[in-house]
């Protein structure tokens, strides 16, 4: 069931009260309440959620069933990095990039994404050599992985 508080002034309306933000800007429970329909998607015979009608049966074989995230790669890199994941089920995923001393960088992704594999690239070229952290947060899940850019 979703939940319409009205039009949202930033993602942090619906997190203030407790809510999911589904990506048309509604509330919503639970992620999970956030409709295919809502996201601008339409919904498969699976329950899945897909671009178009037509993408529904190639979708089928390209839902992954459990969450996963690769290494970083390479690492060290020069200037860019890149890591891919996985999610199961519709999710909001946040990536942020911070340096050696907790200080945020950069925000590589936060938003909601359907299931599906997704790659990121990190391209680094303004920042300074050094060690950095990647963290990914997904449903409860929170991953740092430790990169290394040498110029």
């Amino acid at each position: 069931m979703q939940i319409t508080v009205g039009p949202l002034i930033d993602n942090d309306s619906c997190e203030s009260q407790g809510l999911a933000t589904c990506l048309d800007g509604s509330c919503a429970a639970t992620i999970e309440d956030c409709s295919c329909e809502s996201e601008g998607l339409v919904t498969c015979e699976d329950g899945a959620c897909a671009q178009d009608s037509d993408d529904c049966l190639d979708l089928s074989n390209e839902i992954p069933e459990e969450f996963s995230i690769s290494r970083p790669y390479p690492n060290p890199f020069n200037p860019t990095v890149k890591f891919d994941f996985s999610l199961p089920s519709l999710d909001k995923v946040g990536i942020n990039v911070y340096d050696i001393n907790g200080m945020h960088v950069e925000t590589l992704m936060n938003e909601i994404k359907p299931a599906g594999y997704y790659s990121v690239v990190w391209n680094a070229s303004s920042e300074p050599t050094g060690m950095y952290f990647i963290q990914f947060s997904s449903k409860g899940v929170i991953k740092t992985m430790k990169v290394i850019l040498i110029k």
